[in-house]
């Protein structure tokens, strides 16, 4: 154990100088607040104490900026490539009708029809996962948000709204819908891996696979492999925290499964308030914003993830 500790130490040490706050510092704000007294005291850090203006906060928005412009580049060379196409004689695409045909497929859950004529299961299992991604991105504008307008632009105490009882309702539902999305994601592989063949390359044409099919195996593994690596190690993320955080009593019903993974941690020597969780704890942290970083640039508008 002490062995992999002192590796766990090492390899955290070396993206350790992304700490905006010491031990100290997060020390001091669990144990100089008593959430049975102060609801305010119900929430947790956001954005790992990164601050509007500082040197990190930079670091983290000009990262942004630069997605947004990979993302948007990838869109506008799919509408390039469509362009080149022959031009329709009949009029197929009314705008007004069209987007009100995407709003209400999106919230009427008619966007599998399709599938869920053939397969109610992987219908349903695209619908959650899905529904756990759009929960968990509109929690992620939210804390946006309360953290970098409602607390920093607009000088507001922290937590800003993010406490009490919202907080511990919010923060079971990203639980809750997080653990609904991997459970449909971990379906659909199993799903996929047992080979139906309506998801065989060559039923089309009856063609051995060439290089270019293979690719379209090889992209679909990836790409269902890396949302759901980007599930758990949010998830994980989640138990680190508690864990540095000393287990606050109500993160084990606002967040489960982040509580259970912690238990887990704790039982393999990870303590509160320590260099190393904290170490571990900043590592993944900025690991899980590369991976976002990574996805959405470089996956999304390249692959065939833009379906999503």
């Amino acid at each position: 154990m002490t062995d992999v500790t002192s590796l766990m130490s090492s390899v955290s040490s070396g993206i350790g100088i992304f700490h905006y706050h010491s031990v100290s510092s997060i020390l001091a704000q669990t144990t100089t607040c008593d959430p049975r007294v102060d609801p305010k005291c119900i929430t947790r850090e956001v954005f790992r104490g990164v601050s509007l203006f500082s040197p990190l906060w930079f670091v983290f928005y000009t990262l942004f900026v630069i997605e947004v412009i990979f993302f948007l580049f990838g869109i506008f060379l799919l509408f390039r490539k469509y362009m080149k196409g022959k031009k329709d004689p009949i009029k197929r695409i009314e705008f007004p009708k069209t987007l009100k045909n995407a709003i209400k497929y999106f919230f009427v859950w008619s966007s599998h029809d399709k599938i869920d004529k053939t397969d109610k299961k992987i219908a349903w299992a695209h619908r959650l996962m899905l529904l756990g991604y759009f929960v968990l991105f509109v929690g992620t504008i939210y804390i946006t948000v309360n953290n970098d307008v409602y607390i920093e632009l607009l000088h507001n105490p922290v937590p800003g709204t993010f406490y009490g009882l919202f907080y511990e309702v919010f923060s079971f539902a990203m639980d809750t819908f997080g653990l609904i999305a991997v459970l449909s994601i971990i379906y659909l592989i199993y799903r996929r891996n047992s080979h139906p063949k309506r998801l065989d390359y060559t039923r089309a044409d009856k063609r051995e696979l060439n290089p270019a099919r293979k690719r379209w195996s090889k992209d679909d593994a990836f790409f269902i492999g890396y949302i759901l690596g980007a599930l758990l190690l949010g998830f994980i993320l989640e138990g680190v925290r508690i864990v540095l955080v000393d287990f606050p009593y109500y993160e084990v019903y606002s967040s489960p499964v982040g509580y259970l993974i912690a238990e887990v941690f704790h039982l393999l020597g990870l303590q509160p308030n320590t260099a190393l969780t904290l170490d571990l704890y900043s590592t993944i942290w900025w690991l899980h914003f590369f991976q976002s970083i990574f996805f959405f640039t470089l996956v999304v508008p390249y692959t065939k993830g833009m379906h999503m």
